[in-house]
């Protein structure tokens, strides 16, 4: 069975993983000879032996810390790959460290780098190979995991079908306890059953999906850990969630989120809040001439303030006042309503305000806006309350964008939803953005931004 085996294929994994770290560390001085004029010599003194088991070493923790060895059969390989990347980098940081102590006169530092980057591609390349090879062999029944479900609720028929289709999981179903609905699953007995079953039975996994009822989940539970086998617990309530939840512990007790916000974590938050300071900072320096004159055009073309000030809905629903270069006049007809959007060729716009919306040129202010907190320069893109109301009532998860900090720029933006377009397509680019936050999305969502936000045809 795979729960006696895990232990000896995990022995496998560990050994292979270290002779590609070794063998990179070996590789590297030939590979560096054939690409550099200099000459980096290969042989092994007592120095290099230790420096090639000391990074040996610092991967073999790592790769343990980031869990290599558990399996990853249900994940994509993009989450392992993602675990490979941390892992990796934490090991080049510490190597890179010792290396600085205690090895500055005997390994050079080009040696390191080379060694830390082709242990790297090898490990992706292997780890992809050998999870392509496991899932033709499960397809074809071997490395299979089997399964015993118990009960029956909203999930259970959801989980046979995601079994059954995708058999390169490599999972069996052996049968069910307590419900005979389902023609190509055997029936097992009733839950009662279920103890007796266990004793000689051959089963890696009991899947327990019952209706609410404590009393008899505690004893399924009791039940598992007698006989010592694994199980997992499939409630009603996962049923209420569309594509995907998130498991967090609070003070140990389990909760359940729709929901994972990365920049709910205190150092994304305050690494984001740096990023937004300095860069306001210098865009204020840089694009300085180019506000002025903006100014100077806005005062002399049309009457009325440079600023246009704005209240729109923040993070927490919190109103703000948004800042932007007044691009329309101030004179509004009787029959025009309080709050009307933007239009291509609006009437209302000033000789200067066509061009510089259609640039996004009035959007610097709110530079100012990201420096007093109110706003990041990457998020979802802020809405008048009147019209939050609006789309509160009629497009579901609109409010989840309120999560975080609008942006002057965002995801949705990028991909050309600005103007007038479609929210519930907004909304997805935000809510997406939202979950999948990173440091390097940011640089990514401003850099598109020059080519693709700007020069945008549903700018006006």
């Amino acid at each position: 069975m795979i729960r006696q085996n895990q232990g000896k294929i995990n022995v496998i994994f560990v050994f292979f993983d270290a002779v590609i770290v070794i063998l990179c560390v070996y590789l590297s001085p030939f590979v560096l000879n054939l690409l550099s004029t200099s000459n980096f010599y290969a042989d092994r003194d007592t120095s290099s032996v230790l420096y090639m088991l000391m990074l040996a070493g610092f991967h073999m923790f790592c790769y343990h810390k980031f869990e290599f060895y558990k399996s990853h059969r249900v994940n994509r390989f993009f989450y392992e790959w993602k675990k490979i990347s941390k892992a990796c980098f934490s090991a080049f940081l510490v190597s890179q460290i010792c290396v600085f102590i205690f090895f500055r006169s005997d390994i050079k530092y080009e040696l390191t780098i080379l060694s830390v980057i082709m242990n790297y591609c090898f490990l992706t390349v292997y780890k992809y190979t050998v999870r392509k090879i496991l899932k033709f062999l499960r397809g074809k029944g071997y490395n299979i995991k089997y399964l015993v479900i118990v009960g029956k609720n909203q999930c259970t028929e959801n989980f046979i079908k995601k079994i059954e289709q995708k058999s390169g999981l490599g999972y069996r179903i052996v049968g069910i306890f307590g419900d005979e609905s389902f023609e190509n699953i055997q029936f097992l007995g009733d839950t009662e059953k279920l103890d007796e079953y266990l004793k000689d039975a051959f089963i890696d996994e009991v899947i327990i999906t019952i209706k609410d009822n404590a009393e008899l989940l505690s004893q399924i539970i009791d039940i598992c850990n007698y006989h010592g086998i694994k199980f997992t617990v499939i409630l009603d309530i996962f049923s209420v969630f569309n594509d995907k939840f998130y498991v967090y512990e609070f003070d140990n007790i389990l909760s359940v989120s729709a929901y994972n916000i990365p920049l709910e974590n205190g150092l994304n938050y305050a690494l984001k809040r740096v990023f937004d300071i300095l860069f306001s900072i210098a865009v204020l320096i840089v694009c300085s001439p180019l506000m002025i004159l903006v100014s100077f055009l806005v005062k002399v073309t049309s009457k009325g303030p440079v600023i246009y000030k704005q209240v729109r809905m923040g993070i927490g629903r919190k109103e703000f006042l948004m800042y932007k270069f007044r691009s329309m006049k101030t004179e509004k007809a009787e029959s025009e309503p309080e709050y009307k959007m933007a239009e291509k060729n609006d009437s209302r716009c000033t000789p200067i305000g066509a061009f510089i919306r259609k640039y996004s040129i009035d959007e610097l202010p709110q530079v100012l806006n990201v420096l007093k907190g109110d706003m990041s320069w990457v998020g979802p893109r802020p809405e008048i309350p009147y019209y939050v109301n609006q789309f509160q009532k009629k497009i579901p998860l609109y409010m989840v964008k309120h999560y975080i900090k609008p942006g002057i720029t965002g995801w949705a933006q990028i991909n050309g939803l600005r103007g007038n377009t479609s929210i519930e397509d907004r909304i997805k680019y935000d809510i997406f953005y939202i979950e999948n936050w990173s440091f390097w999305f940011d640089i990514k969502i401003i850099f598109q931004t020059l080519y693709k936000g700007i020069f945008n045809k549903n700018a006006y």
